[in-house]
């Protein structure tokens, strides 16, 4: 895959700047895509040559042994993981990269002109650990305050010491970006919190899932850009006030512990809300039957938003999925911001 294509975008990118930009937000997106490659601690010969032999010991010479082969004599013959590759070819400083648990990020540095910002990218979901962190829905008592999800809550603070550790070598004059996508931007909220000490300019997120209560986002002063595309089914979830009342429809249910498991449920799940500003993404691309439709929306009403909703999935219920793709995402911003300087 190919990265950062659009170079006249690539290259007019405002550097300070906290109102939302459509320029920003494609090139965030384009990171927020990058961090599921391979990063340099993944890039690791021994690991695979250990998972290998224990497949041997185990008789598991079946597909996944194969697979694991191909892997090994691919990165054998490589000097570079791929983000590492991709940067350099793009002419972006890696500046570190993490990997702990179930838990993947990367930190870069942008120069522009005499002038440089630093951008902190999340991995979203991409294995089945990432799946498990997802399912622990239950809200916990969160450090510094308020309620947080509990899988994102242990996922994030995994590695948030390394990346204390990494901005303050950098110093805290750049202006830092924090991103990411899915599972990605619920770590970049969390994030967003605990990285106050450092100079973050914003936080722009794609396809995030709610991952706090109201009293957790309390404290936090830098700008959020909740980015969402048409019926992306992952950012309506967990449930927020919508579960106040599926659990009173619950406990009118007449069968036993139904008022039981509502009320565990509420104190366990309800709660949840999202933060930051709204900026929703309408539309299609253009195609040999359509010109471009694509717009976006800035802290649009319920109803615009709901009648979108209900259209895709009438349409076509996968695009509760497909609207949550990266990589459509990236293409539809990539679209606006050039609609934007052209």
């Amino acid at each position: 895959m190919e990265y950062f294509l659009e170079r006249s975008v690539f290259k007019t990118h405002p550097i300070k700047r906290a109102a939302y930009s459509d320029r920003t937000s494609w090139l965030l997106a384009e990171f927020s895509r990058l961090v599921y490659e391979e990063l340099p601690q993944e890039k690791n010969v021994g690991t695979l040559i250990s998972d290998i032999k224990n497949l041997v010991d185990t008789g598991k010479v079946d597909t996944e042994f194969d697979g694991l082969v191909k892997d090994l004599i691919e990165r054998s013959g490589r000097n570079k993981s791929n983000v590492e590759a991709i940067l350099e070819t793009n002419k972006i400083r890696l500046v570190d990269s993490f990997v702990k648990g179930e838990t993947e990020a990367l930190l870069a540095e942008i120069c522009n002109g005499e002038e440089s910002f630093l951008v902190l990218s999340f991995r979203g979901t991409s294995s089945a650990k990432d799946a498990f962190t997802d399912a622990k829905l239950m809200l916990q008592p969160a450090i510094g305050g308020g309620l947080a999800h509990k899988g994102f809550h242990d996922g994030i603070h995994l590695i948030l010491d390394d990346v204390r550790n990494s901005l303050s070598e950098q110093g805290n004059t750049k202006p830092l970006y924090i991103t990411g996508h899915s599972l990605g931007g619920a770590w970049a909220m969390l994030a967003t919190k605990y990285l106050q000490e450092f100079n973050i300019g914003a936080t722009y997120t794609f396809g995030c899932p709610r991952a706090a209560d109201d009293e957790f986002y309390e404290n936090v002063r830098s700008p959020v850009y909740r980015v969402v595309h048409r019926a992306d089914i992952v950012t309506r979830l967990p449930f927020g006030y919508g579960m106040r009342f599926s659990l009173n429809l619950l406990r009118l249910i007449p069968i036993n512990g139904s008022k039981r498991l509502s009320e565990w449920l509420r104190k366990k799940l309800a709660g949840y809300t999202h933060y930051g500003n709204l900026v929703y993404i309408q539309g299609e691309l253009k195609t040999t039957a359509k010109p471009c439709s694509v717009t976006v929306k800035h802290s649009p009403n319920i109803f615009i938003v709901l009648e979108d909703f209900w259209k895709q999935i009438v349409s076509t219920f996968g695009n509760v999925a497909k609207d949550h793709f990266i990589i459509n995402y990236c293409e539809k911003l990539a679209q606006i911001a050039k609609d934007r300087i052209l």
